[in-house]
């Protein structure tokens, strides 16, 4: 009888696709974004031995996030409309301001890194990230993008119709929608 090869102890399952990395992976794969730090830690576990009397710590579980595209949204899931026509980098994570555990990871909401707003004003700030002007070129082609992003996840019934409304409503009348909902 031919057995499977197991695993060996502490190596993590092969992922079945690349929607996830790992600390360093994901550290190098995130875009050099002026003023904007990767955490330096991931929230980090490791495997309890409760058989005895403290439990002993053992291995770390391993951690992953998720990947990252050339902007530094996520790759895979279910994305917001405003991730298929992003006017900003969106991440699952942020960091504590200088003077308050600087650099630690800061509750569990993310941060949102706009795009610049010229390709100008990109450069001048050394953002590798293409700006709103060079995506879209007029606000009705990224409405025109965002209203497809939004019909379509209101088709697949991701995104309630009345909420899809209040987005589309909100970005034919300015390019902060973000303040408009």
């Amino acid at each position: 009888m031919g057995g499977a090869r197991r695993r060996p102890a502490g190596q993590p399952a092969p992922l079945a696709h690349r929607w996830h990395a790992g600390d360093a992976e994901a550290r190098a794969i995130f875009p050099t974004l002026p003023q904007v730090n990767f955490p330096k830690v991931l929230n980090e576990l490791q495997l309890r031995d409760h058989s005895v009397e403290p439990p002993i710590e053992s291995i770390a579980y391993p951690v992953f996030v998720q990947a990252t595209d050339a902007d530094g949204n996520a790759l895979g899931g279910i994305h917001h409309p405003m991730v298929d026509a992003p006017l900003a980098t969106h991440t699952g994570w942020s960091l504590r301001a200088s003077g308050y555990g600087e650099g630690d990871l800061f509750t569990i909401q993310g941060s949102m890194i706009p795009f610049a707003t010229t390709e100008a004003e990109r450069h001048r700030a050394g953002d590798p990230r293409p700006s709103v002007e060079a995506r879209y070129g007029s606000r009705d082609v990224w409405a025109t993008r965002l209203a497809a992003a939004t019909d379509r996840q209101v088709a697949e019934r991701l995104l309630l119709p009345e909420d899809g409304d209040r987005l589309l409503a909100a970005a034919r009348e300015s390019w902060d929608v973000y303040q408009a909902l």
